[in-house]
């Protein structure tokens, strides 16, 4: 990971912009985001759970459907080595995906849960 980046003051907080592979940054902690079933298998966290390995699905195996949107899951790190835990944050509802294209109904101007208002 480049040890560059844009850097932004929040408050009392600073926030880094780095471009690189997350699955090989520095960071203590690795956030992603996915359904409510922690299905892993697209974008982020699809590339999150290929590099820590199956055992992080199964630590999240007994929590589907359980949070709301906007929650998150602290799971381990599995297989990566720099990471000490994974952030999965909820940022869409299955029931909601699966509406997609019934009755012909399309989506497409709807905004991506999560982005909006819940600022997640």
């Amino acid at each position: 990971m480049p040890t560059n980046g844009q850097k932004y003051t929040i408050g009392k907080s600073t926030v880094t912009l780095r471009i690189g592979d997350i699955i090989d940054s520095e960071a203590d902690v690795l956030v992603s985001s996915d359904d409510d079933h922690f299905s892993m298998r697209s974008g982020v966290s699809k590339a999150i759970r290929q590099a820590a390995g199956d055992g992080i699905s199964t630590e999240l195996a007994g929590k589907v459907g359980k949070h709301k949107l906007g929650s998150v899951v602290v799971t381990s790190a599995g297989e990566l080595k720099k990471q000490a835990h994974i952030f999965h944050g909820v940022t869409r509802l299955r029931e909601f995906d699966s509406l997609a294209g019934q009755d012909g109904t399309q989506f497409d101007c709807l905004p991506r849960a999560g982005h909006g208002l819940r600022k997640i």
